[in-house]
């Protein structure tokens, strides 16, 4: 027996004797979840007694390492005085707690070494609403800190928070070139950007192609980078390569929900719309109140035929997320079709607003006033942002406004620039009910593109 909050030469990872190690919010090994000092094992609770808990914690945190009896002494007692018998006592229980839910060996010993976790554990941040983002461990605390930082840049979505995030990335793989996370986020950024059309979106394309492609080179099971070039490929560049490539990366990390949402848009676009929605679905339970992706299944949804199902979605997202553009975009879309003229302006115009001056949402407040047969303030919007100096709005979305002040030409001219441009939404442009003769409420409109 030695005194409590002392560890020995060789011991390796250091604590401060009562305090747990700082872990990650939530962490996932085999079919459990811990979070927060709870047990779970898929939906059931497993009840943990306070010492085995925290013995777990300490194993959970270290990720496959192995973990000394001094040190673990340490971190579960304290300054009580233990000695390594009570380790073994506590050991035993928790083994037994776990056997109760799985035939895996979950802990396993190394003879006068200690101990280790034997199942991969992946470990996340828990941001409100639910979205889960991975991290994965580095040596390096500061290329974690600017990740992290960057992370909630990207959440607000505005350009200027891209940009800022977008520096914090490039500095975290400067201190830590193979810092799998951040190399990640790069390429997320960059499609992120063309879809907002904050950056051309074929050049934003080849530059998230360029960084996954560097990332698969060193980590050939990066699903994370797989999705990022698939969906470069797939939807920017209209390969059919990319889809194989989106595939492989749902079976890399069937988690993903930013993978599961690049599939489901991609395979939209060729009509696979039982399964984009079953992806977009998947997506959003793990990562519940994620408005983007609550956004692009409301869209799917209206271009798979599905408007009032879109529409009862979207009502229930604006209740709970009231402050999110990319919901109220979509939802000013498929009201303005369904000719629910003031719902459709009072969503249109919010999206304006909370845009915050950005040009590529702005087809859907033009929209709404065409629909509603204010053509007048149609047309100033358009000129309005169409001259505003930026790369304008996002000519898919544009184009059923022209096509509702009745300029079928100028729509068509919108969609060929969707195809120059490589336009994230034109693939699902032929889909979409604004742009075919398909009837919303008794209002048959006109047709630019065959119905399909």
């Amino acid at each position: 027996m030695r005194p409590r909050g002392t560890v020995q030469a060789g011991d390796g990872w250091v604590g401060n004797g009562d305090t747990p190690p700082p872990a990650a919010t939530l962490a996932r090994f085999g079919g459990f979840t811990l979070e927060n000092g709870l047990l779970r094992h898929k939906d059931e609770v497993v009840r943990l007694p306070p010492k085995e808990t925290r013995l777990l914690a300490c194993l959970v945190e270290a990720s496959g390492a192995i973990l000394p009896v001094g040190l673990l002494l340490d971190r579960v007692w304290g300054t009580e005085p233990v000695g390594p018998e009570s380790l073994t006592r506590c050991l035993s229980m928790l083994r037994t707690q776990l056997a109760r839910f799985t035939a895996e060996p979950v802990i396993e010993t190394f003879h006068r070494r200690g101990y280790r976790l034997a199942l991969p554990v992946k470990h996340y941040t828990l941001e409100s609403g639910g979205t889960l983002n991975p991290i994965w461990q580095t040596s390096f605390r500061q290329a974690e800190e600017l990740f992290l930082q960057a992370l909630q840049l990207l959440g607000r979505r505005s350009r200027i928070e891209f940009a800022m995030a977008q520096e914090r990335l490039g500095k975290s793989v400067a201190i830590d070139p193979n810092y799998l996370p951040a190399l990640t986020a790069i390429g997320d950024l960059h499609i992120a950007s063309a879809m907002r059309r904050y950056d051309h979106p074929r050049l934003a394309g080849q530059r998230a192609a360029a960084v996954a492609c560097d990332t698969i080179k060193r980590f050939p099971e990066a699903g994370g980078a797989k999705a990022i070039l698939g969906f470069s490929l797939a939807v920017i560049e209209g390969k059919d390569e990319g889809f194989a490539l989106l595939d492989d990366a749902v079976r890399l990390d069937p988690e993903g929900w930013l993978i599961r949402f690049y599939r489901g848009w991609a395979l939209g676009g060729i009509g696979r719309f039982d399964e984009a929605l079953a992806d977009m679905v998947a997506g959003l339970r793990l990562s519940p109140m994620n408005p983007g992706l609550i956004g692009a299944y409301g869209h799917v949804l209206f271009c798979a035929g599905r408007a009032q199902d879109a529409l009862a979605v979207l009502r229930e997202a604006v209740q709970v997320l009231p402050l999110t553009t990319t919901v109220h975009a979509a939802l000013a879309e498929v009201a303005g079709w369904l000719s629910l003229h003031d719902e459709a302006l009072a969503h249109g115009r919010l999206t304006e607003t909370l845009s915050e001056g950005s040009s590529s949402l702005s087809g859907v407040f033009a929209y709404a006033l065409a629909r509603a047969g204010r053509t007048d303030e149609a047309h100033e919007t358009i000129e309005r942002f169409t001259s505003s100096g930026d790369l304008g709005p996002i000519p898919s979305l544009i184009a059923p406004v022209y096509l509702a002040l009745g300029h079928p030409n100028l729509a068509k001219a919108a969609l060929a620039r969707a195809e120059e441009e490589g336009c994230t939404f034109r693939h699902l442009a032929r889909w979409d009910p604004r742009l075919s003769n398909r009837p919303s409420s008794g209002d048959a409109g006109l047709q630019v593109l065959p119905c399909p």
